[in-house]
């Protein structure tokens, strides 16, 4: 049985139930240690991320390149993404959070109406590495609400935050019909003093064909972001790559 908070009712969001971080279920992520850990794990994860048979990390097809961006909508980054994709012609996965779409439901219409996926990066961004499944489903569920009401598609995929991920998410992404994707290949854009000329020699380097890519929607790095992804087509066309959507590039893996 798929497990629903009380602040749900027959799939609709009910805002004034909305639960507040003291009555959700209760959260077993406490402590310094634990928390350690799961940065430690979810390291390894990120750096050997083909080591993880239930998560998605790669296309089949060598041809295309999944460009995925993390942490929106931002009311001061997205609406500017979407301009520099559509003036350099690449399709994009975001991978959004409840919260932030609920507070910003015209950013996600946008993100579909340009053509591009919409996925679950959680309702906030914090770690679900030692959550309860019931709190995860909760957070899946509201978020999933959140995002079918404001882009009219229903989410078929999850990145946890941080990319820290366990075995028992998997019966509830399963439930909730949802696939979890993680990545192989990413440029560490989110670092402030990562210069132009790195962006270039990471995706000259790394870029081969098949790469689930990660970005992150900062507020205030419009500039930088820009210029990444002026590189990153570049390179696509040196390559002689194509970028996809999520959901195109699962279509190609499953015929």
């Amino acid at each position: 049985m798929v497990v629903r908070g009380p602040w749900i009712y027959g799939g609709v969001l009910n805002r004034a139930q909305r639960p507040t971080l003291h009555n959700q279920p209760k959260d077993l992520s406490a402590g310094v240690m634990r928390e350690s850990f799961a940065h430690a794990v979810s390291l390894l994860y990120s750096y050997a991320p083909r080591i993880i048979p239930a998560a998605l990390t790669t296309l089949d097809d060598k041809t295309q390149v999944a460009i995925t961006f993390d942490d929106g909508p931002d009311p001061q980054s997205t609406l500017r993404v979407l301009e520099v994709l559509a003036e350099l012609n690449l399709k994009a996965s975001f991978f959004l959070l409840g919260e932030k779409a609920e507070r910003n439901p015209t950013l996600t219409q946008a993100i579909v109406r340009d053509g591009h996926s919409v996925g679950i990066h959680g309702f906030q961004h914090r770690s679900l590495f030692f959550s309860t499944t019931q709190f995860i489903e909760n957070q899946l569920q509201i978020s999933m609400d959140i995002l079918r009401a404001a882009s009219g598609t229903t989410p078929r995929f999850f990145r946890p935050p941080y990319g820290k991920w366990n075995p028992m998410m998997n019966r509830v992404l399963v439930r909730n019909g949802l696939s979890l994707v993680l990545w192989s290949c990413m440029p560490r854009d989110y670092a402030l003093k990562q210069m132009s000329g790195s962006i270039v020699d990471f995706f000259n380097a790394q870029l081969f064909g098949g790469e689930i890519l990660v970005l992150h929607e900062i507020a205030g790095s419009n500039e930088r972001m820009e210029n990444i992804l002026v590189q990153l087509e570049r390179a696509l066309v040196t390559k002689r790559l194509r970028a996809v959507t999520l959901d195109e590039g699962i279509e190609t893996r499953q015929q």
